[in-house]
This record gives structure tokens, sequence and C-alpha cells, in this order.
């Protein structure tokens, strides 16, 4: 990263920091180490070992996602809240716009719908422009994509209607091939790859609603499609830049000290934001790399 960059990652750093302290937010700090694995079964951590010397080692993860730490504290009574650091995730995609090591910023309202955290990245997105004036695949008005009307369009089926992977794989296999997939859940995801997001608009910021409940552990279902969940996403020029969702009271994974956290929330919704990614469509960036310090890519290719 060079140093006007360098200099500009900077200034966006302090101008999101600055717009939610501005907002009521209360900013967190979480451990980098955890000794319980995220509820999220498509996130892989990072796993490492503590060895404690007179006593046996112990197995802890690095954070892929500040998300249970924020909710135990929301459940304490904390007030809205976010986090902007450094989360950590395994098994991803060897590409230009993925690291394993990233800066993530996360956020929670208090009775607010997922709507609600629409309307506050609103109000962010124009706090930038007023320094980093946003490119036409960022800047508002949004278009809005349903996704059980996109795959009925783009994929040839209504997967609201497939609910076995069985039926899914009939019904997809008549609009061209597909791939080898075990799960309901793996399939839904490389057709969303294969015939979703290439045809994606690129030109302009995207909002896609309507994700599958089932495939959205900790977002509620949305009561007039109990299909699909209260759940949103942003996608810049075809770069997926923000996950937001209602948060369930009832999430189906993590130890119970989580569960129980999460049924005292009441009414929360919450955000991630990737900000290299932000910083990328900013600057207009081809590479995650060109917009942090010391890419881990680049360290290996110099050893290779």
């Amino acid at each position: 990263m060079d140093v006007t960059t360098a200099r500009k990652r900077a200034r966006l750093l302090d101008l999101v920091r600055q717009f939610f302290i501005e907002e009521g937010y209360l900013e967190t700090d979480v451990p980098a180490l955890s000794p319980d694995r995220i509820p999220e079964p498509n996130i892989v951590p990072f796993e490492t070992t503590w060895v404690r010397g007179w006593d046996s080692p112990r197995t802890y993860w690095l954070l892929p996602s500040p998300e249970r730490h924020l909710k135990h504290l929301l459940a304490e009574g904390y007030p809205n809240l976010f986090f902007l650091g450094k989360v950590y995730r395994n098994n991803e995609s060897f590409s230009p716009h993925h690291h394993p090591e990233f800066t993530m910023l996360e956020w929670y309202q208090r009775e607010a719908h997922d709507t609600d955290l629409l309307a506050t990245l609103e109000r962010l997105l124009e706090r930038i422009d007023t320094e980093f004036p946003l490119p036409p695949t960022l800047r508002p008005p949004f278009e809005f994509i349903d996704l059980p009307r996109a795959f009925q369009v783009w994929a040839g089926f209504d997967w609201t209607q497939t609910p076995v992977v069985e039926s899914m794989a009939r019904a997809a296999r008549q609009s061209g091939p597909v791939g080898k997939c075990s799960s309901w859940e793996d399939l839904w995801d490389w057709l969303f790859v294969d015939r979703i997001e290439p045809r994606l608009p690129k030109d302009r910021p995207v909002i896609l609603q309507g994700w599958p409940a089932r495939h959205s552990g900790q977002a509620a279902c949305d009561p007039e499609r109990p299909q699909t969940a209260r759940r949103w996403e942003l996608y810049a020029g075809g770069l997926e830049l923000v996950n937001a969702c209602r948060e369930t009271a009832e999430p189906p994974e993590g130890p119970e000290s989580y569960r129980q956290a999460c049924r005292k929330l009441g009414n929360i919704s919450g955000a991630a934001l990737g900000f290299d990614r932000l910083l990328m469509v900013l600057l207009e960036k081809p590479t995650i790399q060109e917009v942090i310090f010391f890419p881990l890519m680049g360290t290996l290719n110099n050893h290779e």
C-alpha cells in the first residue's frame, strides 16, 4: 500500500468512527481469541492452542466476527454498539477480494428493523461522500432485487418450491449443468454464485433481499414470507459490501450462554460491512491487497 492510500485509509477509519459516535453508538472492543467457535456453519475460524505450561493445552479460535461478544453486551443492557477492527477467517477464497485477516465494521441498533439499518447505511454514505466522492457503483439510490424472483428469471425455477436438494437439482438442470452438492444450502450457494451473482448490475449499487430463512441462521424469518429472512446485502460493482438482518431470538446454533443472550435482545438488528472492500470501491482499486498493510498473499508469494 502506497503512502497516499495509507493516508486515505486512516482518514476513512476516522470518518466512519466519528459518524457512529455522533449517531450515539458506543464503540466496543472484543478479544482476538475466543474459547468457543462462532455459531456460523459457513465460517471456518483459525484454530490455535494456548499452552499453559503446568496445565493441559486449550484450544482457542481467532475471532471471525465480533457478533457473539456484542450480543452478550446488548443482552446486559448496553446501548447501540459498533465495532471497527480486525477479524480472521480461514478457508476463504484466494481472490483479489478476499484476505484471511481483514477490517470489519459491525453495528447493532436497538428497536430497529433491517430497513432501519439501510437508512443508517445511507446516512453513512452521505457522510463519506463529503470527503470521498462516491462512485456510481456505490451512490444511492439503490436497486432492490428480490432473490426468489431473481432465481425464477436467471436460474429458471422457484427455490421456495424445492424443499430438498434433489428437487432443487432437478429444477436447476432444466436451464444448465449443476455442480455436485450434498446439501440444499450448498447447492443454493452454488447456483447463486453461478447464475445470480454474474448477472447483478455492475454500474449501480444493488440491495439483495429475500434470502432463504433456512440459510440465514442469525436472521429472523419474514412473517409475510416465512421461507425468507429479514436480511439484505449490498453489492457495489458486483462486490458484496454489507450483510444486514433483523436478529433472531432463537439462533439454531451456538453455546447455551449465547442462545440465552439472544433471547434477551428484543427488537435488534445488526449489520456487518467489509471496510477494506469499501476502501477498494471508493478508491477504485482492483485488489484488496492494495488497500491493506502487509497483505499475507504478498508475503507468501515472496517466500515461494
